[in-house]
């Protein structure tokens, strides 16, 4: 099996940097790496040295990067594995996702769910996540099917995606981009959840996107997903747009700090809430456009 790797990275130069040297670290090595930055300075030039590894250039997003990146994988190329750029793997991560392909066909794509995701607040570090990675695991399959998928780490047939792509109207973050893709691959075949790849999801911050844009987009891309491409049930638009919001202003009053304290979380969750506020005012005046994201000074 031809195992292609995608990472989209922007402006977290170092945090892909280590992520590189984890995939440089597999048993099991990737044949093609491919890194879609935005810019020169979106990585360190020596992650170039190291084999099988290709960075490009593109326009800057979420979902027209990893497209990008799908484009550039090779005619021979069988699955394709979508990395965050800040996330530590187990030394038999990618053995042990590419033997879960092999042993069950009908499966088109699998989220792997991480042994941590984003833990302390985005605080662990490198070291720490590589100890906990490296204690004794009884792995077990821990599969159940779903109908989406989870874009920390997520895996996808390659001849799936000659049919599907990441959606490029969802611009910048590309909040939801991979939840519309699972929704759109489900169609197709059977997705799954799997435990048996461990991986720790360390969720750095920064480099992304304005907390006050990502506030912007947790309404309006979910509205769009749900009213214009159909691609997303009631359930997950009722938790999108009620339950997201509620979390954020109990975060940015201070009320979820009673349970866990983190300064930075509640600011940013201060301005997710006014994010959230523009984007409904935008949609009462002028209609549902992900787009308009793009136009979003504050």
């Amino acid at each position: 099996m031809f195992l292609s790797v995608v990472i989209a990275s922007k402006g977290r130069a170092e945090v892909l940097n280590e992520t590189i040297d984890s995939l440089d670290a597999q048993t099991r090595r990737a044949d093609e790496i491919i890194v879609v930055v935005t810019s020169e300075q979106d990585y360190n030039k020596k992650i170039k040295e190291i084999s099988g590894v290709t960075v490009f250039l593109s326009s800057p997003g979420g979902s027209v990067q990893r497209n990008f990146g799908i484009e550039r994988t090779s005619k021979d190329s069988d699955l394709v594995v979508f990395l965050d750029d800040d996330v530590e793997l187990a030394t038999d991560y990618l053995l042990r996702v590419e033997n879960f392909f092999f042993c069950l066909p009908n499966v088109i794509a699998i989220s792997g769910v991480p042994l941590l995701d984003i833990p302390e607040d985005g605080r662990m570090s490198r070291n720490d996540a590589k100890k906990r990675l490296s204690e004794p695991k009884n792995f077990k399959a821990n599969v159940s099917f779903r109908d989406d998928l989870y874009g920390c780490n997520m895996a996808v047939r390659r001849s799936f995606l000659n049919f599907e792509r990441f959606d490029e109207n969802l611009v910048g973050y590309s909040y939801l981009e991979d939840v519309d893709l699972g929704r759109r691959l489900n169609r197709r075949g059977l997705i799954c959840n799997y435990g048996g790849d461990s991986l720790i999801h360390l969720g750095v911050p920064g480099g992304r996107i304005s907390q006050r844009r990502l506030g912007y987009a947790q309404i309006m891309n979910p509205l769009y997903l749900f009213f214009v491409k159909g691609s997303l049930d009631i359930n997950r638009l009722i938790y999108s747009i009620v339950k997201v919001p509620t979390g954020n202003i109990l975060g940015a009053f201070g009320v979820l700090g009673l349970f866990r304290k983190n300064v930075e979380l509640d600011k940013a969750r201060k301005e997710r809430v006014k994010g959230n506020i523009d984007a409904f005012q935008y949609i009462l005046k002028n209609g549902i456009d992900p787009k308009s994201v793009l136009n979003y000074k504050k």
